[in-house]
């Protein structure tokens, strides 16, 4: 027996466009410029369900097709309606996109005030990262991996966070953020910032870091371990650490760009 078919509500319509960013599957037109529907990828005529797998965003020309029907006497008549029908529901619809907005909006003000009160957490602030540097900061690096970068920078800057200091806070988080979800997503580049502590020992220009870091990165990126450099750093030199790494990355992967890594 055929099921029948009963209207969705509005919330899960709602959390349909949503998941599919107002946007039709079929042909990539987007709210509010097209009227969009939830379409059954299974149809209900076969049996198909209402649950969200079955269910797709669709704008309202692909989910019923182009069919070429007669004019009946009242089509005019009817044809208005079917238009008052629409715009109704494109309204409906720039209101779902107005809270789908709002939602995001939260979503950036919660994540603003988690890296605020981490900071507070950890230091002594005499003048607070700006709306602005927060903001840059979260477009840049997840949420998650600045959060736990606060803590390591903040022992950096000994626990206190003044008006000079703000910029280069910024920055460092940023970077100590990147780091750590290049760590999560690679576990051999844990090892980076045991060597780049290890080279500082001997001092000399920070100009080398951001050199040194792409050579190891690029021999891990070859398959090859870099743990063994951690020791091997020890009493080096930075120019004696980027002089070996590159010679070692040149007999690995021959084919590797590493030119003017020593200019």
């Amino acid at each position: 027996m055929q099921r029948k078919r009963k209207s969705l509500s509005d919330k899960t319509r709602f959390e349909i466009f949503k998941r599919d960013s107002f946007t039709c599957q079929y042909c990539g037109k987007m709210a509010p410029t097209v009227v969009l529907e939830c379409d059954h990828i299974d149809p209900v005529a076969n049996g198909g369900s209402d649950e969200m797998m079955n269910l797709v965003t669709s704008c309202e020309t692909c989910n019923s097709g182009k069919r070429a029907r007669l004019l009946s006497d009242n089509a005019v008549l009817t044809k208005q309606q079917a238009e008052l029908c629409s715009l109704a529901e494109r309204r409906k619809q720039l209101l779902f996109l107005k809270q789908w907005r709002d939602e995001l909006q939260k979503t950036d003000n919660e994540a603003f005030e988690f890296v605020r009160n981490e900071i507070e957490t950890e230091m002594s602030v005499e003048f607070m990262l700006s709306p602005k540097h927060i903001k840059t900061l979260l477009k840049l690096e997840n949420l998650k991996y600045v959060l736990m970068a606060i803590p390591i920078v903040a022992r950096r800057f000994n626990g206190v966070l003044i008006e000079d200091d703000v910029r280069q806070f910024s920055q460092t988080v940023s970077r100590f953020a990147t780091y750590k979800r290049e760590e999560e997503e690679q576990p051999e580049y844990r090892h980076i910032g045991f060597i780049i502590g290890a080279l500082k020992k001997r001092g000399g220009s920070n100009r080398w870091v951001p050199r040194i870091v792409d050579v190891l990165k690029q021999i891990v990126d070859a398959g090859f371990s870099i743990e063994g450099y951690v020791k091997w750093a020890d009493g080096r030199t930075y120019y004696q650490f980027i002089e070996q790494a590159t010679k070692d990355l040149k007999e690995i992967a021959p084919l590797t760009e590493v030119s003017d890594v020593l200019d």
